[in-house]
């Protein structure tokens, strides 16, 4: 908060605004077009449980009556000239901005209009919540100092909101990262968030309506920003991303978050659109899907494979993995199950094959074998990586699809292909947790391939 530079006192910079709403009011009154203000009608959508119903919101433009006429008929009234005054000698309203930067002392005759329509603002606020010219003083007050406490702060409020899609946690609220928190989604925040006017647009529906409509949980992230500075959205939505990430690396389950929603938390905006929507990590809305769910025991692992993948990040050896991880979410939002297999092999050629990409087939899957020895059966996760493959070949060389089953019958080793594609699913992301832990110990992706390979050659050296 900023103290104020004259000595105008916080009474009589109320008692002048509320002497022009009056003003402002009474005149309007007067006007032919205030004995009937347009509505607006909006469908809204009332979220309750899984279930949910329509109803109609009419709303009065009060707005219309003062868009023409603030020059002519509100900015010559002596109660006007008076409250804007005081506010700006006072400081409250902040000087507009040019090129992102504030007009430097400026007088009080070159931002007098900027003034007055910003201090109507609360007095179109009143009108708006009780539908009346004759308003009490209190309720005058009551919008002007939701305005003011917005004017006197140098710093915005916005709530990040990303609905979770296919997630079951037993927390109902619980710290996943610095500043980003599971909480359970809320019915009237389901509403709020889909009534804000995003899903009247094809841009922004990024999530669809059954979807939307299961979410039980949201990520959820407080942040501020200084005014006029711009806010940094996309760092959010990166954020979303990266914790999703980090999920599905941990364990099986088609979780997903479409869409980061940004609200200002108390509802004003100072500049810009009330809201954003920043698409981030889909997944496929159609087909099968297996719900993720979140348990106590995960947590310590979730945070350290986080950490890693953070750590990675910071030091700039990410990209090393960003190929591999960036298929890996995209196998999550394939609505055929051959773009996942494409997806899923591509991930082991660009994490197993980094050094190498001949001899791919029998290379992959040995040294996806020798990744993960002491966790599974080696001569299992080779025959599996080793279908994979060959399934894969066929698709892209033979133009073969899953639903062919006869034509890949050998290669699918006699399961049905959804059965197969979650096998393959599962190999993929046990390698690349495997990947990531050892890059976290100081390996570097060319160590990593090289100590495999050594692996190997011991393991044929016993043999003999």
């Amino acid at each position: 908060m900023k103290e104020n530079p004259t000595t105008t006192t916080h009474d009589s910079l109320q008692d002048a605004f509320v002497k022009f709403a009056q003003d402002v009011l009474k005149l309007a009154k007067q006007w032919p077009e205030a004995k009937d203000v347009p509505f607006v009608e909006n469908y809204h959508v009332v979220f309750e449980g899984r279930s949910w119903r329509e109803k109609t919101v009419r709303t009065r433009q009060y707005w219309y009556l003062f868009r023409n006429c603030i020059d002519d008929e509100i900015v010559p009234l002596e109660s006007a000239e008076t409250c804007a005054k005081n506010h700006f000698e006072a400081g409250i309203i902040k000087p507009p901005r040019r090129s992102g930067k504030p007009i430097q002392a400026p007088a009080f005759d070159q931002i007098k209009r900027k003034i007055i329509r910003e201090i109507l603002s609360p007095v179109v606020d009143v009108l708006s919540l009780y539908g009346t010219f004759d308003p009490t003083p209190e309720q005058i007050l009551e919008s002007y100092k939701r305005f003011r406490r917005l004017w006197d702060s140098d710093i915005e409020t916005f709530v990040f909101t990303a609905p979770l899609v296919n997630f079951s946690t037993t927390f109902d609220c619980v710290e996943v990262c610095e500043g980003w928190s599971i909480v359970r989604f809320l019915d009237d925040e389901k509403t709020a968030l889909w009534n804000i006017g995003f899903h009247e647009h094809s841009e922004f529906d990024m999530i669809g309506f059954a979807p939307f409509r299961d979410s039980s949980f949201c990520l959820r992230s407080i942040q501020t920003f200084p005014v006029g500075e711009g806010r940094n959205y996309s760092a959010a939505a990166q954020r979303v991303s990266e914790v999703i990430t980090a999920f599905r690396l941990l364990k099986a389950g088609d979780v997903g978050a479409p869409c980061t929603y940004a609200m200002p938390k108390d509802q004003l905006s100072k500049s810009g659109p009330a809201a954003s929507a920043l698409e981030n990590s889909s997944v496929r809305r159609f087909g099968s899907t297996k719900t993720f769910s979140l348990c106590e025991s995960d947590l310590k692992e979730f945070r350290v494979l986080y950490g890693e993948l953070e750590d990675f990040k910071e030091r700039g050896t990410l990209r090393f993995l960003e190929m591999a991880l960036r298929r890996f979410n995209f196998a999550y939002q394939r609505e055929d199950m051959s773009d996942q297999i494409i997806d899923l092999t591509i991930v082991l050629e660009s994490s197993l094959l980094r050094d190498n990409p001949q001899e791919l087939r029998y290379r992959l899957a040995l040294r996806g074998a020798a990744l993960l020895v002491s966790e599974e059966d080696p001569a299992e996760i080779f025959k599996t990586l080793r279908s994979m493959y060959d399934v894969r070949s066929g698709i892209v060389h033979s133009g073969l699809s899953l639903e062919d089953e006869g034509k890949l019958a050998k290669a699918l080793g006699n399961k049905r292909p959804a059965e197969f594609v979650n096998e393959c699913m599962d190999t993929t992301r046990m390698i690349l947790r495997a990947y990531v832990k050892r890059l976290a110990s100081g390996n570097s992706a060319e160590e990593i391939t090289k100590d495999l390979d050594n692996k190997i050659i011991s393991s044929l050296k016993k043999g003999q």
